[in-house]
């Protein structure tokens, strides 16, 4: 059935290359069929159709350049440890509140749909993992590139941020492909997570782009061929296979929630979260509801993911004592803790 799907896919694409009279954008190593979001594209390893590749347009101009201002300006923070295995040195969307809901409407209206029509999926059952701004720094300037790896969600996005004019090398290289694949600023790249691919070496100037963690939550069935040839079953823990609820705090996520929840907000919502019984499908808000529980019982902030959660819901509610501890206002100190 994979196979049969891109077959068709390839014989739309020479189709569409002999009936098309105006100039298409060309993808080195890669066949490209025009799409309603923009392009699919399929590399000449491909094998199956969980290894197609979406290229779309999507920031403007007016966000593209103002993001570009504030990570560019002097003293910019950057982190280089928030991925144990594959490092990046990048920053969280969340640290710039604008961007968070820009790109939350962004995801609602444009990218989630994207995904869903490139993968057949449902967009009811996508939530986001993680998002973030990356720097990568030609001329021994920082890190140039990322090794070859998979992601820890079933899909990833990856928007090209500054001109690609400004720095050499770079590019995303994928497992299956011969050539790195290299867009226009603006325009943002969609993929399976699970396929293997790198961040190729940028050799002089920088590059900076925005990638995005998307998980899959459904049944296992239609979960496993997105997880192709990785080794041994379906991971629990996260990515392909769980049912956790990711990323609370992230504003797509934290509708979901309150959509589910007949509209609840604020503490109404952390009430509603635990005490009633999950209201999402495929997904387990077990441990989210654990942590609203002992909250709403004791004021304890577990970590802080859900102190950002706490925020996005009930604002300041929550504060931080001499030790820099958190937990709800008005609790005693002693019950500020860092733990669970």
């Amino acid at each position: 059935m994979q196979c049969g799907r891109l077959l068709l896919l390839l014989l739309l694409s020479a189709a569409h290359g002999r009936a098309s009279s105006t100039a298409a954008p060309r993808f080195a190593g890669y066949r490209s069929i025009a799409s309603p979001d923009g392009h699919m594209l399929i590399s000449k390893g491909a094998r199956d159709w969980t290894q197609l590749v979406g290229v779309r347009p999507l920031l403007s101009e007016s966000t593209r350049r103002r993001l570009l201002g504030d990570i560019t300006r002097p003293g910019f923070e950057w982190t280089v440890d928030r991925h144990a295995n594959f490092p990046t040195t990048d920053v969280e969307v969340h640290a710039l509140p604008w961007l968070d809901a820009e790109m939350a409407a962004l995801l609602e209206a444009e990218i989630l749909p994207s995904i869903e029509r490139l993968f057949a999926t449902d967009q009811r059952r996508l939530f986001v993992r993680d998002q973030f701004v990356v720097k990568y720094s030609g001329g021994g300037g920082g890190q140039a590139s990322l090794g070859s790896h998979f992601d820890e969600s079933c899909f990833s996005f990856v928007i090209q941020l500054n001109d690609p004019g400004e720095f050499t090398g770079g590019g995303t290289l994928f497992a299956h492909a011969t050539e790195a694949l290299s867009v226009p600023q603006g325009h943002c790249l969609l993929f399976c997570g699970y396929q293997h691919h790198e961040g190729v070496a940028v050799t002089e100037g920088c590059r900076y782009i925005l990638t995005g963690f998307v998980d899959l939550r459904d049944e296992d069935e239609k979960v496993r061929p997105f997880y192709g040839t990785l080794p041994g079953e379906l991971p629990r823990p996260h990515g392909a296979g769980s049912h956790d609820f990711p990323s609370p705090h992230l504003p797509t996520n934290l509708v979901r929630l309150q959509r589910a929840y007949g509209g609840a907000a604020g503490t109404e919502l952390l009430e509603a979260i635990a005490h009633q019984p999950p209201a999402l499908p495929h997904v387990d808000t077990e441990r989210l509801a654990s942590r609203c529980a002992n909250f709403l019982q004791s004021g304890l902030v577990p970590d802080e993911k859900f102190y950002q959660f706490l925020q996005a819901t009930v604002g300041d509610g929550t504060r931080e004592d001499e030790s820099g501890r958190r937990g709800r206002a008005g609790a005693c100190p002693s019950e500020v803790t860092a733990t669970i």
